[in-house]
């Protein structure tokens, strides 16, 4: 899913268990079927992972959410 760096509301989220989201900063690839980056330091806890996105000329904020958690010790 790939998205607009430019664009704040649109990324790589992890989104702690109070809500605390944190964007991804550091992306090497964005393509539409692969995104490679760097998770930044977080503090421990488990996290949800989210990619916002407005799809190729639409103009409706769409959230795609990745199965599971990240935990970070």
């Amino acid at each position: 899913m790939k998205y607009e760096v430019a664009d704040p509301a649109q990324g790589i989220f992890l989104i702690a268990a109070d809500d605390t989201e944190t964007r991804v900063i550091t992306v090497a690839r964005n393509k539409p079927a692969q995104l490679d980056f760097l998770v930044p330091a977080l503090n421990s806890g488990e996290y949800k992972l989210e990619i916002r996105a407005i799809i190729y000329k639409g103009k409706e904020l769409k959230t795609g959410v990745c199965p599971g958690s990240l935990t970070v010790h």
